[in-house]
């Protein structure tokens, strides 16, 4: 369950909005082309970059958004995936020392937990939760 602040939750979707609209916009822009160049009539990369939003420190660009990525490809990490039975404790520190992302699967009957959302009401119900930039 999850508890949050109105005020806080609304400044986080503007950023996350301001930050949409910040890498749309920087998408139109053809770094190649210097100001006094237009694709369109009229429109320059100075009249663009003076329309991108101000942001909040908090919600500056994340790095990805600034790597060469191919045009058609979702930047992202690389994960290892492993079952429960093939990862062993070796295998484990050596992916944990080295901060590597990792999935593993069919943990859940090795816990005994039921993850559902009644689970977390019953366990956690009365516990608060706020959720920032994610």
């Amino acid at each position: 369950m999850s508890h949050f602040c109105k005020t806080e939750l609304q400044n986080i979707i503007s950023d996350m909005q301001d930050l949409l609209d910040m890498v749309e916009a920087k998408a139109l822009l053809v770094p190649e082309l210097n100001s006094s160049m237009s694709l369109t009539p009229g429109i320059n990369s100075d009249t663009l970059t003076g329309v991108l939003p101000h942001l909040s420190k908090s919600a500056e660009a994340p790095t990805w958004f600034t790597s060469q990525a191919a045009p058609n490809e979702t930047p992202s990490h690389t994960t290892l995936h492993f079952s429960n039975d093939e990862l062993t404790d070796d295998k484990f520190k050596q992916v944990w020392q080295k901060g590597e992302a990792i999935v593993v699967m069919g943990l859940l009957p090795r816990f005994g937990l039921q993850w559902t959302p009644q689970y977390f009401e019953e366990k956690h119900g009365l516990d608060h939760c706020s959720i920032n930039e994610c």
